[in-house]
């Protein structure tokens, strides 16, 4: 870490500058007034009032916070087969009171592994309470303690939120020494998109960035505007330390607010999707359908959910710009949309495609299924590799009959050419995965062999964007992506 150093002025250059000085204030000292400071009645009066509205949202909200201890237990099975004592831990967060009955609201991650839970509230009171449900994927639960005539909180429009807004963090940083402390910052930046979830699927979630401090125990607290509305939920710092480094994110509560109600009405979650997968639309995405700027989702697979989409209408290569008339930005936009509606109800879906042809769709939601974490297909490190073929793609190529992995499939879509490399200097790269991904089709025209592809790219011209489908066996996924051939 570089720190600013003070250089001394050499005794020669101090005697010149006094010299100097002395010279030029020769029966002028007294004669020059003394500065006088300045304040600005008006600017302080405005800093008085902010804190005050800090003190008043802070006294309000406060009560409504709680301590949380997670008490867990590991190895009780074989502490038992030896007779010795059951091994323990204990980690502690932070929640937030929504309901006077004793609901909570926290972090998934808080209480993992619960053997446990202890809420303790602003007035020292204390409970053993219920885990009533968890969400993993937004990395929410909720919990219920016995007791009534509790001080709520209540949930905000983050939607509202803009960059600058000041927000306050109340939580529980590094244990109980600091319990119920109040940090204050400005909104650094929203729809701040990160993969989330934790144990099994993932999904991507935008999150609220602030400077408001947080560290470890800060996690379930809440992110309060100036008005005294929860906007979000404290749930990670950005890092690079393990301590708090100037980055916070906070679930929206816009998100948070579905959640809460179907974990306490059902105790878990269920969604419902347009059965498709998709991806953030890139640059080459936005050229290839005519969009002014990169924006929507483009679809990978549009008939990965049974079909249902793709008998609408929807195709691999689409980009869904807005759903319902409400435009989509991204895949965290793209599931707020959809997630917490009925299967079966239809949503109007608003496409562009190749050529910049725009075309909406009527589409039937249906349950999304639980996913298991995608596996991954590294390639023992003792089996040698078949050679590479150079194309424009910027991609390390071998066809199926020289791939195992790919070659042992007999269905059609595993067939192709299996992605080996992807060069961190082509065009592909962050496009396709390599020891995963099987390239299937370039600009629609199936590809099984090296010689297929080069009659493909043939046609082609340096800089021109191709349409790329790929399979993924194992997980048997269908992909589509889009990349600019390089020179």
């Amino acid at each position: 870490m570089r720190h600013d150093t003070f250089v001394p002025v050499r005794n020669a250059s101090i005697s010149s500058l006094i010299a100097l000085f002395s010279v030029a204030c020769v029966g002028q000292v007294a004669d020059v007034p003394l500065p006088r400071t300045q304040l600005d009645p008006n600017a302080s009066a405005s800093a008085v009032e902010l804190g005050q509205a800090f003190n008043r949202v802070a006294e309000a909200l406060r009560p409504t916070v709680v301590f949380i201890r997670n008490e867990s237990r590991r190895g009780r099975a074989r502490a038992a087969r030896s007779g010795g004592a059951t091994p323990s831990s204990t980690s502690t967060g932070t929640g937030f009171i929504v309901r006077e009955d004793g609901y909570v609201v926290t972090n998934y991650h808080v209480v993992e592994g619960a053997h446990q839970l202890l809420v303790r509230l602003y007035d020292e009171r204390e409970y053993v309470a219920e885990l009533v449900g968890t969400d993993p994927l937004t990395d929410l639960a909720v919990l219920k303690i016995r007791e009534t005539g509790l001080p709520v909180a209540e949930l905000g429009d983050s939607d509202a939120l803009r960059v600058g807004h000041w927000v306050l963090a109340i939580g529980n940083p590094l244990g109980r020494a600091l319990s119920f402390s109040v940090t204050a910052g400005i909104v650094s930046a929203t729809e701040r998109t990160l993969v989330s979830g934790r144990s099994g699927p993932t999904s991507v979630l935008d999150y609220i960035q602030t400077d408001a401090v947080a560290n470890t125990g800060n996690s379930g607290g809440p992110l309060i505007d100036l008005h005294g509305k929860i906007v979000g939920v404290n749930a990670a710092i950005f890092s690079t330390t393990g301590s708090y480094q100037g980055y916070t994110l906070a679930i929206p509560a816009n998100l948070v607010a579905p959640v809460v109600a179907r974990l306490i009405e059902d105790g878990k979650v269920r969604r419902s999707g347009l059965g498709v997968t998709v991806e953030d639309a890139t640059v080459e995405d936005a050229t290839a359908v005519g969009l002014e700027s990169v924006y929507g989702v483009v679809v990978q697979d549009a008939s990965a959910g049974g079909g249902a989409a793709e008998r609408a209408g929807l195709r691999d290569g689409d980009v869904i710009v807005a759903v319902d008339g409400k435009p989509i930005m991204s895949t965290a936009q793209l599931q707020r949309a959809v997630w917490f509606r009925g299967s079966g109800e239809e949503v109007s879906v608003s496409v562009r495609r190749d050529g910049g042809v725009a075309s909406t769709l009527r589409i039937p939601l249906q349950w999304l299924a639980s996913e298991d974490g995608e596996e991954s297909e590294n390639r023992p490190a003792d089996e040698i590799a078949p050679p590479c073929s150079d194309n424009p793609l910027g991609l390390c190529l071998v066809e199926a009959g020289d791939e195992p992995a790919v070659g042992a499939d007999p269905t059609t879509d595993a067939r192709g050419l299996f992605v080996r490399n992807v060069y961190s200097v082509g065009p592909s790269f962050g496009k396709l995965m390599p020891n995963v991904d099987v390239i299937t089709h370039v600009n629609g025209v199936r590809v099984r062999s090296l010689a297929d592809l080069d009659s493909v790219l043939s046609e082609c011209m340096a800089g021109q964007i191709v349409a790329v489908r790929t399979y993924r066996r194992r997980t048997q996924e269908r992909g589509f992506t889009r990349v600019r051939l390089r020179g």
